[in-house]
């Protein structure tokens, strides 16, 4: 399996690099399945129709978000346990939000609180931090010298979801990224547009990767934001993942890239 393709470059030269990939990738066999993991739910209405503007026909071409993949990949996850809904998340996380004590005890009853709770474990979860000690330890090390009582308050409350999400037996998009199985995957992987992705994110692309073709395409603005794809970028090419910039015969940069160079740029430059 040949090692996974970094592809760098401006908007408009990545929108064009993608459409010959895909052209490439069907040579043989017009209608062979080909995936791109975008980033954005709006991606997938436009990727369809610039490969159509262009006249490339994208029948058996699939435009998915990384969790709707893993769900695909991972179709027996809930034969024995039933689906996280958002209803049944809200209602698990409020229960333990209102059981909040010591540096959170007087926002525990807020809807506030409860809200905020549910987006970090979220992200916890797709972080890859999957059990309280892990949370704790991540935590101190982010901040050796932070509010010990709030990290462990924290780290109780992550635990206490987590037991009752194993009680009720539900299955959320963690599990579903454990139980994907490559095996299902067909044809190459493009990745677009997916800008700091998650650790089991980086970890489903990095699994697809030992076992099928892999591309990854990265934008290149010269701001800040670039850095947000280093490390999956960083973790590709330890693995072995080569990287090409595209080299575009452009005098200047894209009208998207100025204009993105304009929103960005500090007030004291203009």
């Amino acid at each position: 399996m040949p090692p996974a393709e970094i592809v760098t470059g401006t908007l408009a030269e990545l929108e064009d690099a993608l459409a010959d990939a895909i052209v490439r990738a069907r040579k043989a066999d017009p209608l062979a399945p080909v995936t791109a993991m975008v980033g954005h739910v709006l991606l997938k209405r436009y990727l369809p129709r610039m490969l159509a503007a262009r006249g490339i026909a994208h029948l058996n071409v699939r435009f998915m978000r990384p969790n709707e993949l893993a769900e695909e990949l991972s179709p027996d996850a809930d034969a024995e346990r039933a689906r996280l809904s958002p209803a049944a998340e809200r209602l698990l996380v409020r229960e333990v939000a209102a059981s909040a004590s010591g540096y959170f005890a007087k926002i525990a009853h807020g809807d506030g609180f409860g809200d905020a709770l549910r987006n970090l474990f979220r992200e916890l979860e797709m972080g890859g931090l999957d059990s309280p000690p892990a949370l704790d330890r991540a935590l101190r090390d982010a901040d050796p010298d932070g509010n010990h009582e709030k990290f462990g308050e924290l780290a109780k409350l992550y635990g206490r979801y987590r037991q009752r999400r194993e009680i009720a037996r539900l299955v959320g998009p963690a599990e579903r990224y454990a139980a994907a199985d490559i095996a299902r995957f067909e044809g190459p992987l493009f990745v677009y547009g997916l800008w700091a992705p998650s650790e089991l994110q980086s970890r489903l692309i990095e699994r697809i990767a030992a076992e099928r073709p892999v591309s990854v395409f990265f934008a290149r603005s010269g701001l800040d934001a670039d850095e947000a794809h280093a490390a999956l970028r960083e973790r590709l090419i330890a693995s072995g993942a080569t990287e090409r910039a595209i080299d575009g015969n452009t005098t200047g940069p894209a009208p998207i890239d100025r204009v993105a160079g304009a929103l960005f740029r500090d007030t004291a430059d203009c």
